[in-house]
């Protein structure tokens, strides 16, 4: 298939705590042949603690504890407004100007914090898909401001829990995804392998939390092309979750998946198609067809079609996704612009110029 200029990296955030990191595979991750420009969905599981920022005494400012994290304090409420109180208690009051300008800097201020909360908080409850884009203008967006966060928590856990404590391994595997986001692979390698062996001690090797770790330490080898480590890490969850969850548990089913991701990396596309195939049809049964994790096994299934040259199957899966998520998010959501720039370039790969060019344009 020809190659396609690469949407965007960009994270989507999955409410009951589930991350997939929308990205494309390059020649470096594939032992078999180059993958196509299409991009595809390779999901990690993503739990933030859901917890008031009051909560945990805050540490003082200072250099972050690992490479890169920034830490800055847009958590904390702004201070009240007050005058200046002299020593014989005579009250001096601020002037308009200042008094405007402490008004922009607190609205400012909050405006960031809800930013910032929002991003942390308000996907607990649901199964939806939300997209967070991690890359913006001027910086990292998001993914500093968050990773500053994960250290300050990190260092108040460790500093109030202990080392080991869940709440403490939670920050440094939220930690490590940010770290991630951002290309420092080695510092969240050494994270994740620190929260699962710590894991595997205090709640042993099949509990949900420490199978979480081993799926995003794959994720994470897979990143750095180590992909022979990263399928046995698969399916080590995998095994696992079957054994303790099910055959079509949620979870089990993004092992599942990953698994596949893996596989089409390596180049063994039949595995990687039938691994695919298992998880849309548990889904379409256990979610519904047109749920936003459904639609990205669809999207994906497409990619590996694509991979093995069924062009014309290819076609009518980013088709199918196309419309349902048109349909159920909207023809504008960051999820179906995706799946816009992935049928331009099946359509590209097929000979059919002229419509791929069109949508092209509509995703751009």
């Amino acid at each position: 298939m020809a190659q396609g200029l690469s949407p965007p990296r960009a994270f989507i955030v999955q409410a009951s705590g589930q991350l997939m990191s929308v990205a494309n595979r390059d020649e470096n991750h594939s032992e078999g042949r180059p993958r196509t420009g299409m991009a595809c969905c390779c999901v990690c599981q993503f739990h933030f603690e859901a917890r008031a920022w009051e909560r945990t005494p805050e540490p003082p400012k200072r250099a972050s504890c690992v490479p890169g994290a920034l830490v800055g304090d847009r958590h904390s409420n702004p201070t009240e407004k007050k005058g200046l109180v002299a020593p014989a208690q005579q009250v001096v009051e601020a002037t308009e100007e200042d008094e405007e300008e402490e008004e922009k800097k607190e609205k400012k201020e909050k405006k960031e914090k809800e930013k910032v909360d929002g991003a942390l908080h308000d996907h607990v409850p649901s199964r939806d898909v939300l997209p967070v884009q991690v890359e913006e203008e001027g910086g990292g967006g998001h993914v500093d401001i968050i990773a500053g966060h994960e250290v300050r928590v990190l260092e108040a856990h460790e500093r109030t829990l202990g080392a080991e404590h869940p709440s403490t391994l939670l920050s440094v595997h939220n930690l490590a995804l940010c770290l991630q986001a951002r290309g420092q692979l080695k510092d969240a390698e050494a994270l994740y392998r620190r929260a699962l062996e710590a894991q595997e001690r205090t709640l042993g090797a099949e509990h949900p939390s420490t199978l979480w770790s081993v799926n995003n330490l794959a994720n994470c080898c897979s990143d750095m092309g180590q992909l022979k480590d990263a399928e046995a890490l698969c399916r080590r969850a995998l095994e696992a979750q079957e054994r303790t969850l099910g055959a079509e548990h949620p979870s089990t089913l993004l092992s599942v998946h990953n698994l596949a991701l893996c596989l089409q990396a390596r180049g063994q596309l039949k595995d990687a198609e039938a691994l695919y195939r298992r998880a849309l049809e548990a889904q379409e049964r256990t979610l519904g067809a047109e749920h936003p994790s459904t639609l990205w096994s669809v999207n994906n299934l497409a990619n590996c079609c694509s991979d093995m040259g069924q062009l014309k199957d290819a076609e009518a899966l980013c088709r199918r996704a196309l419309e349902a998520q048109e349909r159920t998010l909207g023809a504008e959501h960051p999820s179906t612009l995706l799946s816009v720039h992935n049928l331009a370039l099946c359509l590209q790969a097929r000979g059919q110029l002229k419509d791929a060019e069109a949508l092209y344009r509509t995703g751009s």
